[in-house]
C-alpha cells in the first residue's frame, strides 16, 4: 500500500547544483512532474507557504552555512560556527 497516502506529511523536493542532470544555475526552476499527490517540487530558491498561507518558510539547496563558515575561516576565526552567530 501507499505509506504516505494516510499521514497527511506532504514532501517537498528541490533541486540541487550537484544535480548531474540539471544543467540550470541558481535560480533554478522546479522538476518537471511530481510521482504522487503528496510530494510537491519546488524551484531553488523557493518560498513555502503552509498553514494555509500563514506562515512561508524560505528554501534553498544552496550551501549558505558552508559559505558563511568559510568566510570565519578566511578571518582567522577559531570557531566557526560560533562566529556565525554573532555577524
Amino acid at each position: 500500500g501507499d505509506k504516505l497516502e494516510h499521514t497527511g506529511t506532504q514532501c517537498i523536493v528541490v533541486p540541487s547544483l550537484n544535480d548531474v542532470h540539471h544543467e540550470f544555475v541558481c535560480p533554478q526552476p522546479s522538476f518537471a512532474m511530481s510521482p504522487h499527490p503528496q510530494i510537491h517540487m519546488a524551484p531553488n530558491p523557493a518560498i513555502i507557504a503552509v498553514d494555509r498561507g500563514r506562515i512561508k518558510i524560505g528554501v534553498t539547496a544552496l550551501p549558505v552555512l558552508e559559505d558563511m563558515s568559510g568566510d570565519s575561516i578566511s578571518r582567522g576565526l577559531a570557531d566557526r560556527f560560533a562566529s556565525m552567530t554573532n555577524l
